[in-house]
């Protein structure tokens, strides 16, 4: 018997002469499916054209509070000769 041969087979457990133990053996439970993910999955699916209609909502709204911002902030640098600092904080404290 070829040395490696015999060094996998001592290290395998067997050792005593009864070879090569069971190489696959089933747990007592065997999982079919996936578990609680074949309850959420479609839950989630349902929900996911909600929250990204919403999410695209959001995104557009903020995104025109923030056009609107940088653009109060430029006409206030442009046409009071102030230093970008103070243009700066009198644009934020108009909006909050």
């Amino acid at each position: 018997m070829h040395p490696l041969t015999r060094y996998y087979i001592h290290q395998a457990g067997g050792a005593g002469g009864s070879g090569v133990g069971p190489i696959y053996s089933l747990p007592p439970y065997v999982q079919r499916g996936h578990g609680i993910g074949d309850y959420l999955g479609p839950l989630f699916r349902a929900i996911k054209p909600w929250f990204f209609s919403g999410a695209k909502a959001a995104g557009k709204a903020l995104g025109r509070v923030a056009l609107r911002t940088g653009v109060k902030f430029f006409l206030i640098l442009l046409t009071t000769q102030r230093d970008t600092k103070t243009s700066f904080l009198n644009t934020f404290r108009i909006l909050f």
